[in-house]
C-alpha cells in the first residue's frame, strides 16, 4: 500500500480506510487473537471472511456497526463479546462459524439479521436480550445444539421464517 493514498490505510496487512475507522479486509491467513483498534467505528462487508485461524477477535466499544457478512466462515472463532455500542447484527454476520461456542448479545441490540448465526453448531446457549424486537429468517437455523432464551414474549418479537430451525429449544420467558 503506496502511504500517500488518500482512501486506504494498511497497517500488518490489514486494510482499512485512510482514517482507520472503517476495517475493510483481514487477510485470511490471519491466526490467533486479533485486535481492532480503537479507532475503528466500523466492521465492514465481509471483513473477516475466510479467517479460519482466528480464535478470538476484540472488539472495542468504539465499534458501532457490524456489516452484512463480517465474520462468515470463520470457522476456528470460538468466542466474541459484541460491545453494547453495536445496536444491530447484520445478515450473515456470523454465517458457518462452527467453532463459535459463546457469544454474548448485549441490551443494546434491537435486530438480529437473517441468517445472523446460521450453522453456528458449536453454540450450546444464548440468551437474547428484551431489547430484540426483530429476529431475521433462518438466523439460528442449524445450530443444532443451541438453547435459545429470549427475554421477551412472542408478541413483542417479530420472529422470521424458520429463525430458530434445528436448534435444540427456544423459550420465551415473558
Amino acid at each position: 500500500m503506496v502511504s500517500d493514498n488518500s482512501i486506504y490505510s494498511s497497517e500488518d496487512g490489514v486494510l482499512y480506510d485512510k482514517n482507520k475507522r472503517k476495517l475493510i479486509c483481514v487477510p485470511a491467513g490471519k491466526n490467533g487473537k486479533f485486535v481492532i483498534p480503537s479507532s475503528v467505528t466500523s466492521i465492514g462487508n465481509y471483513a473477516f471472511m475466510y479467517c479460519r485461524g482466528l480464535t478470538s477477535i476484540e472488539i472495542p466499544s468504539s465499534v458501532t456497526s457490524i456489516e452484512n457478512e463480517a465474520f462468515w466462515n470463520c470457522h476456528s472463532l470460538t468466542s466474541i463479546e459484541i460491545p453494547s455500542s453495536v445496536t444491530s447484527i447484520e445478515n450473515d454476520v456470523f454465517w458457518n462459524c462452527c467453532g463459535l461456542t459463546s457469544i454474548r448479545i448485549p441490551s443494546s441490540v434491537i435486530s438480529i439479521g437473517n441468517y445472523a448465526f446460521y450453522d453456528c453448531r458449536a453454540l450450546t446457549s444464548i440468551k437474547i436480550p428484551s431489547s430484540v424486537t426483530n429476529i431475521g429468517v433462518f438466523a439460528f437455523k442449524n445450530c443444532k445444539n443451541l438453547d435459545v432464551i429470549i427475554d421477551n414474549s412472542k408478541e413483542n418479537v417479530s420472529v422470521g421464517e424458520d429463525a430458530f430451525d434445528g436448534c435444540k429449544s427456544v423459550k420465551f420467558l415473558k
